[in-house]
Parts: structure tokens; C-alpha cells; sequence
């Protein structure tokens, strides 16, 4: 893992209400052509997590709804939580 990747994981992690990167087992998992996947382990509990790579943002669309964000865009969602 480089140095970026580690920092952008570690604020990935610390950016998890209740989560800190010292109490977060991490592990890289396959797969993912831009983005690097992992497996976060917290409280016996395994989480899924993303660091989007360089050219994640060819493939996403900002203005594509989401039943996880109440039916909002993830541009609206994130303006309304921000």
C-alpha cells in the first residue's frame, strides 16, 4: 500500500462516526479497476470500504438517486448533511 493510499484509508476510517484508524482492523480486498477495496473489521463487525481512484469519476454519476440516501442524488444528500 503507498503512503497516499494508507492516508486516504486512514481518513476514510476516521472519518466513520465512532471509528478511529486505531481500532479499525483493515485488509485490501481483489478487485476494482480504479478504486482499491477493503474490509474493515470493528467491534467483530465487517464493513466494506472504497477509495476511489484516478478516473472514478468518468464512471459515477452525481445525479443518479439512491434508495440508501432517502431517494436523493449523492450531490443533494451530501448538500443536505454538509
Amino acid at each position: 500500500m503507498t503512503p497516499e493510499l494508507e492516508n486516504q484509508l486512514k481518513e476514510a476510517v476516521n472519518s466513520v462516526p465512532g471509528w478511529t484508524w486505531d481500532e479499525v482492523d483493515v485488509a485490501p480486498l481483489d478487485g476494482g479497476v480504479t478504486n482499491a477495496n477493503f474490509v474493515a473489521v470493528k467491534g467483530g463487525k465487517q464493513h466494506f470500504m472504497k477509495v476511489y481512484g484516478p478516473g472514478t469519476e468518468s464512471f459515477y454519476n452525481p445525479r443518479r438517486r439512491h434508495s440508501a440516501l432517502g431517494w436523493k442524488s449523492p450531490v443533494a444528500f451530501e448538500r443536505k448533511v454538509a
